[in-house]
């Protein structure tokens, strides 16, 4: 619930989704981090992925424009500053 009512909270802007690779598998969203994305979307924040776009999701995550870093977190800040 606290993540929830801090990424609900209009002081937040945006949310980044910290998406290492999981053993083998690369750019893991996990369920949790799944439904953040999906609230972060709902309340009109910016998404933004350390990594890539997590395949098994790909159709959710660009439907809702999450914002891939490719490990570029400069790019982040950079968005954010316009």
């Amino acid at each position: 619930m606290l993540h929830f009512s801090e990424i609900a909270n209009n002081k937040t802007d945006s949310i980044l989704v910290i998406n290492e690779d999981k053993g083998e598998i690369k750019n893991y969203i996990g369920p949790n981090s799944f439904a953040e994305i999906a609230l972060g979307f709902y309340h009109n924040k910016k998404v933004f992925l350390k990594n890539d776009i997590y395949e098994p999701y790909s159709d959710e995550l660009l439907g809702w424009e999450v914002i891939p870093l490719k490990g570029d977190l400069q790019l982040m800040l950079k968005m954010l500053e316009n």
